[in-house]
Protein backbone atom coordinates (compact mmCIF):
# COMPACT_ATOMS: atom_id res chain seq x y z
CA UNK A 1 0.00 0.00 0.00
CA UNK A 2 2.85 2.18 1.23
CA UNK A 3 4.60 1.70 -2.23
CA UNK A 4 1.32 2.32 -4.00
CA UNK A 5 0.78 5.78 -2.78
CA UNK A 6 4.64 6.74 -3.26
CA UNK A 7 4.09 5.30 -6.88
CA UNK A 8 1.25 7.64 -7.10
CA UNK A 9 2.66 10.95 -5.84
CA UNK A 10 5.20 10.48 -8.10
CA UNK A 11 3.02 10.24 -10.98
CA UNK A 12 5.12 7.11 -12.50
CA UNK A 13 3.95 5.57 -15.74
CA UNK A 14 1.38 2.62 -13.97
CA UNK A 15 -1.58 0.72 -15.21
CA UNK A 16 -4.04 -0.01 -12.47
CA UNK A 17 -6.24 -2.78 -12.97
CA UNK A 18 -8.64 -3.51 -10.70
CA UNK A 19 -9.53 -7.06 -11.21
CA UNK A 20 -12.89 -7.27 -9.51
CA UNK A 21 -16.20 -7.84 -10.89
CA UNK A 22 -17.39 -4.35 -12.17
CA UNK A 23 -20.52 -4.40 -9.19
CA UNK A 24 -17.80 -4.56 -6.81
CA UNK A 25 -15.88 -1.65 -8.85
CA UNK A 26 -18.82 0.45 -8.60
CA UNK A 27 -19.01 0.87 -4.80
CA UNK A 28 -15.14 2.10 -5.07
CA UNK A 29 -11.29 1.91 -6.45
CA UNK A 30 -7.99 3.01 -6.55
CA UNK A 31 -7.88 6.43 -8.35
CA UNK A 32 -7.53 5.82 -12.06
CA UNK A 33 -7.90 2.72 -12.00
CA UNK A 34 -9.19 0.31 -15.01
CA UNK A 35 -12.04 -2.31 -14.37
CA UNK A 36 -11.27 -6.05 -16.06
CA UNK A 37 -12.80 -8.68 -14.51
CA UNK A 38 -10.37 -11.94 -14.00
CA UNK A 39 -12.99 -13.64 -15.69
CA UNK A 40 -12.16 -12.09 -18.72
CA UNK A 41 -8.36 -10.53 -18.25
CA UNK A 42 -6.73 -12.64 -20.69
CA UNK A 43 -9.15 -12.16 -23.36
CA UNK A 44 -9.09 -8.18 -22.98
CA UNK A 45 -5.65 -7.58 -21.65
CA UNK A 46 -4.02 -6.35 -25.34
CA UNK A 47 -6.98 -3.91 -25.53
CA UNK A 48 -6.44 -2.10 -22.10
CA UNK A 49 -1.88 -2.77 -22.24
CA UNK A 50 -0.81 -3.02 -25.55
CA UNK A 51 2.74 -3.20 -24.49
CA UNK A 52 3.89 -5.91 -22.39
CA UNK A 53 6.67 -3.91 -20.89
CA UNK A 54 4.33 -1.35 -19.15
CA UNK A 55 4.42 -1.89 -15.33
CA UNK A 56 1.18 -2.63 -14.44
CA UNK A 57 -0.19 -3.25 -10.95
CA UNK A 58 -3.51 -5.99 -10.52
CA UNK A 59 -5.83 -5.70 -7.25
CA UNK A 60 -8.84 -7.34 -6.36
CA UNK A 61 -11.06 -7.14 -3.23
CA UNK A 62 -8.40 -8.98 -0.68
CA UNK A 63 -5.81 -10.13 -2.93
CA UNK A 64 -5.99 -13.23 -4.30
CA UNK A 65 -7.40 -12.93 -7.56
CA UNK A 66 -4.92 -10.28 -7.81
CA UNK A 67 -1.87 -12.41 -7.22
CA UNK A 68 -3.60 -15.05 -9.71
CA UNK A 69 -4.13 -12.76 -12.42
CA UNK A 70 -0.40 -11.33 -12.11
CA UNK A 71 0.39 -14.49 -12.28
CA UNK A 72 -1.40 -14.93 -15.67
CA UNK A 73 0.19 -11.70 -16.91
CA UNK A 74 3.33 -12.91 -15.91
CA UNK A 75 2.97 -16.41 -17.87
CA UNK A 76 1.40 -14.04 -20.91
CA UNK A 77 4.85 -12.38 -21.46
CA UNK A 78 4.01 -9.28 -19.25
CA UNK A 79 7.32 -8.06 -17.71
CA UNK A 80 6.48 -5.35 -15.18
CA UNK A 81 3.44 -6.86 -12.80
CA UNK A 82 2.42 -5.93 -9.26
CA UNK A 83 -0.43 -7.43 -7.16
CA UNK A 84 -1.36 -5.37 -4.24
CA UNK A 85 -0.88 -7.47 -1.22
CA UNK A 86 -4.59 -6.41 1.08
CA UNK A 87 -5.98 -5.30 -2.19
CA UNK A 88 -8.81 -2.65 -1.89
CA UNK A 89 -9.80 -3.65 1.66
CA UNK A 90 -6.21 -2.59 2.93
CA UNK A 91 -6.23 0.55 0.45
CA UNK A 92 -9.21 1.64 2.00
CA UNK A 93 -8.21 1.27 5.66
CA UNK A 94 -5.28 3.20 4.74
CA UNK A 95 -6.84 6.25 4.13
CA UNK A 96 -8.57 6.30 7.22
Amino acid sequence: IATLKEWLTERRSLVILDVREPMEYQNGSIPGAINLPRGILELEIDSVVAIQEQPVLVYCGGGSRSALAAQTLQVMGYQSVHSLSGGFREWQASLS
